[in-house]
């Protein structure tokens, strides 16, 4: 099957399984994502007193040189809100949104993907249950296979997947107790470089002529979390 095109027959009970939208409707959606994250960048950016101004993370008895901000790590508080945003919104719809996407993007792949499923070559059976155990689950962004095979680079990955890689490592971030406003700012630049990567594969690339009144969104209703990828 084509990248776009994984998942569209098997469907999980916990998926999201909301009929193809209009590609429009995706569209503005990664367009309110990208404004969302940018909210998120602008509170690390002001966090990190990168424009001159005040950490709220710092105490009265911490550094007094400006130039030693950037070490000053975040408040569980402030860690804990921006996360919550980026789980809410159209963030947090981010791969549903993606998948309807990628349905219109028959064909399609991941930026980095390998040319060959070079991991399976040595198994004898591919379609065998091994090689089935060893096939990542694209409509699941959790899947814990990702955690020890690299399924950016899978030769039948979505072009989505770099940008949810680069939310996740986002979030893997916030959930870190000590991480400074400087470090994830610059994860939050590259999720929007991504995002922004994507959409316009998606601007120039998708097929709006397509009709799959059959598809159903196979994203999970829970949404995307730290796991896999």
């Amino acid at each position: 099957a084509d990248a776009a095109d994984i998942g569209s027959v098997s469907l999980g009970s916990s998926a999201v399984m909301e009929p193809l939208k209009p590609l429009g409707e995706y569209k503005d959606a990664l367009k309110r994502a990208d404004a969302e994250l940018a909210e998120i960048a602008l509170a690390l950016s002001v966090e990190s007193g990168e424009n001159g101004a005040s950490v709220s993370s710092k105490t009265n008895d911490d550094f007094d040189d400006p130039e030693l901000d950037i070490a000053v790590p975040l408040s569980g508080d402030t860690r804990t809100m921006l996360k919550k945003k980026l789980h809410s919104g159209e963030l947090g719809r981010f791969w549903v949104n993606a998948r309807g996407s990628d349905r219109y993007l028959a064909g399609a792949r991941s930026s980095f993907a390998r040319d060959r499923e070079d991991l399976w070559k040595l198994i004898p059976e591919k379609a065998g249950p091994l090689g089935r155990a060893l096939q990542p689950d694209f409509d699941n962004p959790d899947d814990p296979l990702c955690l020890i095979y690299s399924c950016v680079n899978d030769p039948k990955a979505p072009p989505s997947i770099d940008t949810l890689y680069a939310l996740k490592l986002l979030d893997e971030g916030l959930s870190t107790k000590g991480v400074t406003a400087r470090g994830l700012l610059g994860n939050a630049r590259d999720a929007r470089d991504k995002l922004a990567v994507y959409r316009a594969l998606v601007e120039q690339e998708a097929d709006d002529s397509l009709v799959d009144s059959e598809w159903r969104n196979p994203a999970p209703k829970k949404g995307w979390g730290r796991v896999g990828i």
